[in-house]
């Protein structure tokens, strides 16, 4: 099977504000070392690759998991190892919050169920993480100004860092076939791997665009994933039951590479009509 390893990365030190992009904790190593390296080891070992890749994101948390878990290959894979970083594999952006805003907030689980409710249960690819106002300006959560200095990335900018990355990956495995790549990734990312691996296992080896509606891929991914993790609540659970580490079938991802296109083209259309300049 031609795949890609994800991890998710490790946990963050405690940290009070929210603001901060903190380390990793010391503890969690031994998560890494325990289950990651071994499964990718052997995928090394295999004699498949001659070199591997570590893709991290812009925040310390992956980076940091990503430096750890690149020395450790180093020092036991036997192949030379890079590591690059990709924003567009980053964390939610939720927005800036307010100086002194506390982890344990309600009002930043209230942010999150709201995001989710304008995004999948009213379709708006609009509403921006952690806004009090919808994009008409009206005013609907004004709670949320109580720990947002700013709002965050909407749905249609997630989908289009999402999927941009996504085929480019797909074009880098294809030309670099003996190369391993392995994402230490955010909870958004795995969760949008997972589900359109999902969607394609589905859909069949015949699954394409004729087939599929046009500007629901995210939606259908939402589903998915909460089919998969038995709703949100259980996501956590979810990834440490099975220690953090993830195969992706290339094959699966390339038979749905068509109507990945396709959304990106029309949420690329729609963000220029909507804001008239083009990410």
């Amino acid at each position: 099977m031609e795949s890609f390893k994800i991890v998710r990365h490790l946990e963050e030190s405690h940290q009070e504000e929210i603001n901060r992009d903190a380390d990793i904790d010391p503890e969690e190593i031994a998560l890494l070392k325990t289950y990651y390296l071994p499964a990718i080891l052997e995928n090394i070992r295999s004699g498949k690759y001659d070199s591997a890749t570590v893709i991290c994101s812009d925040k310390l948390r992956s980076s940091r998991t990503a430096d750890i878990l690149r020395e450790e290959l180093q020092r036991y894979g036997d192949i030379p190892v890079n590591q690059e970083t990709d924003d567009r594999i980053s964390a939610e952006i939720h927005g800036r919050y307010k100086t002194g805003t506390n982890s344990d907030n309600p009002l930043i689980e209230r942010a999150k169920m709201i995001f989710l409710h304008e995004a999948f249960e009213k379709h708006n690819v609009w509403y921006r993480h952690g806004s009090a106002s919808n994009d008409a300006g009206e005013i609907l959560y004004p709670e949320l100004n109580e720990i947002f200095e700013s709002p965050g990335e909407n749905q249609i900018e997630l989908n289009i860092r999402m999927y941009r990355f996504v085929l480019d990956l797909l074009q880098r495995i294809e030309e670099n076939p003996t190369n391993l790549f392995i994402l230490s990734a955010h909870h958004v990312v795995m969760s949008t791997l997972l589900a359109l691996q999902r969607i394609s296992e589905k859909g069949g080896p015949f699954i394409n665009i004729r087939y599929h509606p046009q500007g629901l891929l995210y939606a259908d991914q939402n589903m998915e994933t909460e089919e998969m993790i038995g709703g949100w609540d259980n996501f956590y659970d979810y990834y440490k039951s099975r220690n953090y580490i993830f195969d992706i079938d290339v094959q699966k991802l390339k038979q749905i590479r068509e109507i990945i296109q396709a959304e990106l083209d029309l949420c690329l259309a729609s963000y220029t009509q909507h804001y008239g300049n083009r990410l």
